[in-house]
């Protein structure tokens, strides 16, 4: 049998051995060692992570300046291995920091190499996403062959498309645990499947999914209960009778064993992966006994929690993600003003829901083990999605949301690999059939991939024109700013922390004395430059950004030390004039509107001022989402739900009650 056949052996649960067909896919022997089956499985893995490769190859065509959370990110990772090496992971706009540092310290090791280029994070990242995608390839052979590595290759490119390029390449927090999360999902399938070692594997992944955005420890529990559940229950669910891989003692040399009792071998794979914990989160560990107790922090600003999704807005919400021409397909993720992502209704969800439960009902009748826990295991996840996008603070921006685009990827592939599941033993049964089907799975694949070059080959730098702004800035207090004084900064009126942030890196770097409140919970810019209420500084700053610099001008006290304006002044008159006359609906010519808009593009003010009080205030930004017209379409869709899953579940129990002959 050619590597990725199926040969399946059930055991009755009564006695005996019976043979039952397509229970699960399994390597025929000696198919891991073959050196051609490596070969194809890195090709299908450099196809599909080719977007990510020429997204890094774009970066490194022009230096980068970073910004906002970005330079936070760097910073951080400059301080590994110092006295200030990082023990919790990225802060946060809530008041705490994320689990852990591991990004920081992946990073590190580049960094120092290339003589501490900030781009050496995003590197870095792309160098962790293309790992994912060639450890997603070797379980997909070993798991499933050819058929299973061509439908993974396929809709992992599509995600990569889904998520674009340049999400791929960013070092962002919230962007660089999603193919982690992937790989730790399909490598707790493999170990449901009897590969034990699996579960240790799956520890490294979910590692850094984990201490890269608290999300990703609700979704992994997640994954951790399914397991157990699965171990504990899975007969059951099979229908009564406990089938094992293998033709005899193949399965057993590669170390898969279906979990059953004795459950030894199972506990010693659980204490390997136990201690592989222990030493990817000592930081963390270390930080919540002598250092910030992060974990205390995060526990307190759960138990208060701001306004949220909720759960009503989620059905929708997730509707949106899981839709087949969803996002995860680089569908449209719709924004409000506030740049709230809006969901589609109930009805996607419900699509969804039928889907997967469709799956597994195939799966028990055709005993399709591999499709069954991929099956229960996709439902799981659909179905938690719900609570834990409820919890998402508003406004729900569109980085709070990427991860909703890994359940809706493994809805559908869930979906293939069951139709495919269905249709192998015809296409099997002829060698045309099996080349049409190759040929095909393999146009796909290669089209999935190709459609993201071109956004990967014209990647450029990200924030560009708030990096241009805190360079201008950064130069005009070059010899301005005292280099033996203690420098308070303040930032105001960067609502989205982007330039703001992004001088503070930079007048650190050029090694001034800085101090500073920003982020000071989380540690975003290390102890070193923390300010707390009651410390000693020589001089404030205030980094004032759009309206905050009108506040600061109006000061009598502020002396402006440096400023930018991307219209100038002429130009910011011109677009302040064409926006009053649109107001009173006076006459606007096209050309005006056109100038504009150019103008409007480039919108950004910023100033440093010195003084003896901060000098501009934030306004409260609160949002708030109307959850009444959503109300009857959710419960309407979850009764017809619960009707239909009622009524399914009384027709099959009658027909099992249905004497025979």
């Amino acid at each position: 049998m050619q590597p990725g056949g199926v040969t399946v052996i059930a055991e009755a649960a009564a006695d005996g051995r019976a043979t039952v067909d397509g229970a699960v896919p399994r390597l025929a022997a000696g198919g891991r060692r073959d050196r051609r089956s490596l070969l194809l499985t890195l090709a299908v893995a450099g196809l599909v992570a080719s977007p990510v490769i020429l997204a890094g190859v774009s970066l490194a065509a022009e230096p980068w300046y970073p910004v906002g959370d970005l330079a936070h990110m760097v910073f951080r990772t400059s301080q590994v291995g110092t006295a200030d090496t990082p023990l919790v992971g990225a802060y946060t706009v809530k008041g705490w920091a994320h689990p852990g540092p591991l990004l920081f310290w992946l990073s590190a090791p580049l960094y120092r190499l290339l003589g501490e280029d900030p781009r050496a994070v995003e590197w870095t990242t792309g160098i962790v996403n293309v790992v994912c995608i060639v450890a997603l390839a070797r379980v997909a052979w070993r798991r499933g062959g050819l058929p299973l590595l061509l439908t993974v290759g396929t809709f992992t490119a599509l995600l990569v498309h889904g998520f674009t390029p340049e999400l791929m390449a960013s070092a962002w927090n919230p962007f660089v645990p999603l193919l982690p999360f992937l790989l730790t999902v399909v490598l707790v399938w493999d170990a449901a499947l009897g590969r034990r070692r699996a579960m240790v594997e799956a520890v490294i992944p979910a590692s850094i999914a984990m201490q890269g955005h608290l999300a990703f420890v609700a979704l992994v529990a997640v994954l951790c209960v399914w397991l157990y559940a699965w171990c504990r229950w899975w007969p059951r669910l099979l229908g009564g009778a406990a089938a094992v891989p293998g033709n005899g003692h193949a399965a057993e040399a590669d170390g898969d064993e279906l979990p059953r009792p004795p459950w030894r071998p199972w506990y010693t794979a659980l204490r390997r992966g136990v201690l592989v914990v222990g030493v990817l989160w000592a930081g963390p560990l270390l930080d919540s006994v002598a250092d910030l107790h992060n974990p205390l922090t995060i526990f307190k600003s759960l138990a208060n929690p701001p306004a949220s999704v909720g759960p009503l807005n989620a059905i929708g919400l997730v509707g949106r993600y899981v839709r087949p021409d969803g996002p995860w397909l680089g569908g449209a993720e719709p924004q409000s003003l506030d740049l709230d992502v809006q969901g589609s209704g109930p009805l996607p969800f419900l699509v969804a829901l039928l889907v997967v439960g469709t799956c597994v009902y195939v799966a028990r009748r055709l005993r399709l083990l591999d499709v069954l826990a991929l099956s229960t295991l996709t439902l799981v996840l659909l179905v938690a999605s719900i609570p834990a996008t409820s919890q998402i603070v508003l406004p729900a921006f569109h980085y709070l949301t990427q991860w909703l685009k890994l359940t809706g990827s493994l809805v559908w592939l869930t979906a293939a690999w069951t139709a495919w599941r269905v249709a192998e033993p015809h296409v099997r049964t002829s060698v045309t059939r099996q080349k049409v089907a190759a040929g095909l799975a393999t146009a796909v694949l290669v089209g999935a991939a190709a459609v993201s070059w071109p956004e990967a080959q014209a990647l450029e730098q990200p924030m560009q024109r708030e990096s241009k702004a805190v360079q201008d800035v950064r130069a005009q207090l070059a010899d301005t700013l005292p280099r033996d004084a203690r420098i308070r900064v303040e930032v105001r009126g960067d609502f989205l922390a982007t330039p703001g942030a992004g001088l503070i890196y930079w007048l650190i770097h050029d090694g001034h004395d800085v101090v500073t409140t920003d982020g000071y919970i989380g540690l975003k810019w290390g102890h070193d430059h923390r300010w707390n209420r009651g410390d000693d500084y020589d001089v404030l700053l205030t980094i004032a950004v759009d309206h905050a610099v009108d506040q600061c001008a109006a000061d009598t006290r502020a002396r402006r030390l440096a400023d930018y304006d991307a219209m100038g002044a002429e130009g910011r008159a011109f677009y302040s004039d064409v926006q009053l006359r649109r107001l009173v609906s006076a006459t606007v010519t096209d050309e005006e509107l056109r100038r504009a808009d150019r103008l409007g593009a480039d919108d950004l003010r910023m100033a440093v001022f010195a003084g003896p009080d901060i000098c501009a205030e934030d306004p409260e930004w609160e949002v708030v989402r109307a959850t009444d017209a959503s109300v009857a379409p959710v419960l309407g869709g979850a009764a017809a739900a619960a009707v239909a899953a009622a009524g399914g579940f009384l027709v099959l129990r009658r027909r099992r009650r249905r004497p025979s002959g």
